[in-house]
């Protein structure tokens, strides 16, 4: 995927950030067709995830569907798109840092 990512990135122009934004919106979608929600919690972990999951967050409280969001490293670790995307996160949208993480955290 990595290099399916990379050629349409530099061969094909299409920023990263555009790639992860549509990814995140389409999986957020089949989740609502398939499990039609009352809310959603979006937990992650991982840096190659976070730009996905920050615009799956993106498109379910657009769609009306409440999100909590869990972060399970703080966000002074975000980088690139991460960090733009996490800055955009509306305030209507509840933001959980693990504990034991969130003492070290600056931001």
């Amino acid at each position: 995927m990595r290099h399916i990512d990379d050629i349409t990135i530099h061969e094909r122009g299409i920023p990263g950030a555009i790639l992860m934004e549509r990814a995140g919106k389409a999986v957020a979608r089949e989740a609502l067709d398939r499990f039609e929600p009352d809310a959603v919690a979006i937990i992650t972990a991982r840096a190659i995830t976070r730009e996905m999951v920050l615009s799956q967050r993106a498109e379910l409280h657009r769609l009306g569907v409440p999100v909590t969001f869990v972060l399970l490293r703080p966000p002074n670790e975000f980088k690139g798109d991460a960090l733009d995307a996490w800055r955009q996160v509306p305030d209507a949208v509840e933001r959980l840092i693990e504990p034991r993480r969130q003492r070290s955290a600056k931001t």
